[in-house]
């Protein structure tokens, strides 16, 4: 007999037939209603009891009994993965175990879809996880691509040459590869395209810099945080190696207190005097460039090709009023090899020969529309001169000041290799 029921009986201190009684009697008014007290009792007495006991009290009226709800006709089945299974295995098993008190369908399997119902959960996860992988794999490899670099834009040919240079990439910076060679007591640094060179060698490109920005510090790597267009600079070297063309970079000589190039000097070689030019270290280390080039396998004497920027424009003009052999030129904000800033007119060019205009060889002018150190009207002075004695030009000016056009890579290249 339960104790609550034994004490609910002494409390009353009558004797009610039990339920296992195996005596039936009739049960008189009066023993009902006592029967009915006695039941009271019990209920209040076992509810204080519960209560001390520390279980929760029940809210189901004593006189009714709790209604328990069937079980479901389909539990919800879990898929559990091992500790000891990866979640990328290729033929995983099955380790579904019914979880009664599951409430949420996501990632759930019942016993009413089909066997291959956990197996589906799985690779769903499999892909989910997958793709979070490839997520974080992208956002740890991005950093060293943008430290490589990625392939360049602007591209003038559709399946370019293998370069040594790597960039711009989303850094916007370009770095190439270079060799050192001393010649004499000057430097000049130079690359040759990847591969195979042709028969005769590749064909060569003088690049001569300006003022100050001598090219053992500022032509063959750069970021679009230089100035004077640097990185525009750089990228031509680029598009030249990748098009087939070596690249040599010489530095000037230091007068006074910069390093440029001798050409301008005014009432020295900026005269029609040409032969006083054949007696300036610049004549002599150009030519010894141009011997060093030719006895190396690699460097074809017939195709020299030479471009510069400001000072380094001047002095690519001198390269046509010689017999150093260039098939065409192209100048950066410059213009005749006499000129200097805002000093250039026709009046020497109107002393030399003509024969010397008509041999010139096919040019290109790059040049800024707000250029205030060298006006870009001098450079079309030049042009003219040009066009009137039959020599192939073409003149690109864009809004830029006194710096490396913006173009340079894509007009340079497609020009030489036109006519180198």
């Amino acid at each position: 007999m339960p104790r609550r029921l034994a004490i609910g009986r002494n409390i009353a201190g009558l004797r009610v037939p039990g339920k296992h009684s195996h005596t039936a009697h009739a049960m008189p008014a009066t023993e009902s209603c006592v029967q009915s007290v006695v039941a009271s009792a019990e209920a209040q007495v076992g509810e204080v009891l519960e209560i001390s006991a520390g279980k929760p009290r029940n809210e189901t009226p004593p006189n009714r009994r709790p209604i328990t709800p069937p079980p479901p006709k389909n539990p919800v089945r879990r898929c559990r993965t091992p500790p000891d299974r990866s979640i990328l295995d290729q033929h995983p098993q099955e380790d579904c175990t019914p979880l009664a008190t599951a409430s949420a369908p996501d990632h759930a399997c019942t016993q009413a879809s089909s066997a291959s119902g956990c197996t589906h959960a799985r690779q769903t996860q499999r892909i989910i996880y997958g793709g979070f992988a490839i997520v974080f794999a992208f956002a740890f490899a991005l950093p060293i691509l943008v430290y490589m670099g990625l392939p360049g834009h602007g591209e003038t040919n559709d399946q370019p040459k293998t370069s040594s240079c790597v960039g711009p990439g989303l850094s916007h910076r370009i770095s190439c590869r270079r060799t050192d060679v001393t010649l004499g007591n000057r430097w000049l640094a130079y690359q040759v395209p990847h591969g195979p060179a042709p028969p005769n060698g590749w064909p060569a490109v003088l690049v001569f810099h300006g003022t100050g920005l001598i090219n053992s510090k500022w032509a063959w790597t750069a970021s679009k945080t230089y100035k004077y267009g640097l990185y525009h600079k750089a990228h031509m070297i680029k598009q030249l190696l990748e098009n087939g063309f070596a690249v040599i970079t010489p530095n000037s000589q230091k007068l006074g207190n910069a390093y440029h190039w001798e050409s301008n000097i005014p009432s020295v070689y900026a005269t029609s005097n040409l032969s006083r030019w054949e007696q300036s270290l610049d004549h002599s280390f150009v030519m010894d460039m141009i011997q060093w080039c030719t006895k190396n396998a690699w460097c074809d004497r017939g195709r020299l090709a030479a471009t510069g920027f400001s000072s380094g424009a001047y002095m690519t003009s001198r390269m046509a009023f010689h017999n150093y052999g260039m098939k065409a030129l192209a100048l950066q904000c410059g213009s005749y090899y006499y000129c200097r800033g805002p000093t250039c007119s026709d009046t020497i060019a109107n002393e030399l020969p003509a024969t010397l205009f008509q041999q010139h060889p096919p040019t290109l002018f790059l040049h800024g529309a707000n250029d205030a150190l060298v006006p870009a009207s001098t450079s079309a002075l030049y042009e003219a001169k040009l066009a009137q004695n039959n020599v192939s030009t073409r003149r690109v000016t864009s809004s830029q000041t006194h710096e490396w056009h913006h173009a340079s890579a894509m007009e340079t290249v497609a020009w030489f290799s036109k006519y180198v």
